[in-house]
């Protein structure tokens, strides 16, 4: 884009979405090559986890899906680059063009292009393994989809703000940014981990353990055999439904939190 155009996009002052396409053309060449990098990774992770479900000693296959999470969650880590900051901060680009394209970017293309190059690949192995097989596996796979489904869709958040703490990191520091964007992953995911904790503690005592998690043990009981039966009851239970809706819910407002002190960010070191 020459000088001419880039005077004329300034002198805009609404919202323009030339100037959000500028910024994909900054991060081009990092972001072309996280679009086929992210599902190659995603394709390495899903079929280690296939391998663990096919084999015939009893292996744990749900490090595959954590690393799957992860994998989206560290996508932001893509925008640092040597002397980055100062080139970002001089873009003509305004502060809210900037936010609408890590969001859209980072909370909508990669993920989609993780799910579907993993989805793509679990439905050839079932055609060539047969569905039986890897049932064990389909219910680790869609278990986030089932939290997202009973939490009347709040569970998405709980995806969310793993990548908006990373874009915290790396936007709203200068110094150190992919240990900011990996630190604030981490944290964020232990933060939520003992919110849900506390949360089961307190409504074990409150509802009663008769009432509430010795169902578990009863579903599982029932049908030992069958995964998808066991975690789908599970998921129904008043007390799991209520503890996955209110700790899903605190990783909405820490997914808001985090957007808000990043676009601030931003905002302020805007020239």
């Amino acid at each position: 884009m020459d000088t001419t155009s880039i005077a004329a996009l300034q002198r805009n002052d609404s919202f323009s979405w030339r100037r959000v396409a500028m910024v994909w053309t900054y991060y081009s060449p990092v972001l072309r090559m996280q679009l086929w990098l992210w599902p190659l990774i995603a394709a390495g992770i899903y079929l280690m986890g296939m391998l663990t479900a096919l084999s015939p000693v009893s292996l744990v296959s749900s490090f595959a899906i954590s690393g799957l999470s992860m994998l989206i969650s560290f996508g932001p880590l893509m925008l640092i680059r040597n002397n980055a900051i100062v080139s970002e901060t001089m873009l003509p680009v305004r502060a809210d063009e900037k936010f609408v394209f890590y969001l859209l970017y980072f909370l909508i293309v990669v993920p989609v292009l993780t799910i579907l190059t993993v989805g793509a690949l679990h439905l050839v192995a079932t055609m060539i393994f047969g569905a039986e097989r890897l049932h064990d596996y389909t219910v680790l796979l869609t278990q986030r989809s089932l939290m997202v489904e009973y939490t009347y869709g709040i569970g998405i958040f709980g995806e969310a703000i793993g990548v908006l703490a990373c874009l915290f990191g790396v936007t709203a520091f200068t110094r150190n940014r992919a240990l900011a964007g990996v630190g604030f992953v981490i944290g964020s995911g232990i933060a939520i981990g003992m919110i849900g904790a506390i949360m089961g503690i307190i409504m074990a005592f409150v509802s009663g353990f008769a009432d509430g998690f010795l169902q578990i043990g009863e579903i599982a009981e029932r049908d030992p055999g069958n995964t998808g039966v066991i975690m789908d009851e599970m998921y129904k239970l008043p007390i799991m439904r209520l503890m996955m809706i209110v700790v899903s819910s605190v990783a909405a407002l820490g997914s808001f939190l985090l957007a808000y002190l990043m676009f601030r960010r931003l905002r302020n070191r805007q020239i």
